[in-house]
C-alpha cells in the first residue's frame, strides 16, 4: 500500500568554454513502513580539473535503519596553483584522489 508521494528533484547546470558542471539530485518516498531518502550532488571544474560526488541513501524499514554514504574527491591539479610562482613549491603539485564509503546497519 503506498502511503504518501514520491518526491524527485534534478537540478542540473553547464557552463561551457572551461566547463563547470553542477549537478543535484533528490528523492524521497514513503511506501508502506519503509522511507527511502536519495541525494546526489556532483561538482565538475574542468580545466582546474576537480571532482566533488557525494551520494546520501538513507532507507527506514519498522526497525531497521540503513545509511549510505559514498564521498568521492578527485583533484588532478590544484586550484592554487599559479604560472607566476606567487605560491610555494608544495602547491605546484597536487595530486589526491579520496574515496569515503560508509555503510550504517
Amino acid at each position: 500500500m503506498f502511503i504518501g508521494f514520491p518526491i524527485d528533484l534534478s537540478i542540473n547546470s553547464r557552463v561551457d568554454d572551461d566547463l563547470l558542471y553542477l549537478g543535484l539530485s533528490i528523492g524521497f518516498r514513503v511506501d508502506d513502513n519503509q522511507c527511502y531518502l536519495d541525494l546526489s550532488i556532483d561538482l565538475q571544474v574542468e580545466n582546474d580539473k576537480c571532482y566533488l560526488d557525494l551520494s546520501i541513501s538513507v532507507q527506514v524499514d519498522n526497525d531497521l535503519i540503513v545509511l549510505d554514504l559514498s564521498i568521492d574527491l578527485q583533484i588532478l591539479h590544484s586550484l592554487f596553483t599559479s604560472d607566476e610562482g606567487l605560491h610555494p613549491p608544495i602547491c605546484s603539485s597536487f595530486d589526491r584522489f579520496v574515496k569515503v564509503g560508509l555503510n550504517l546497519i
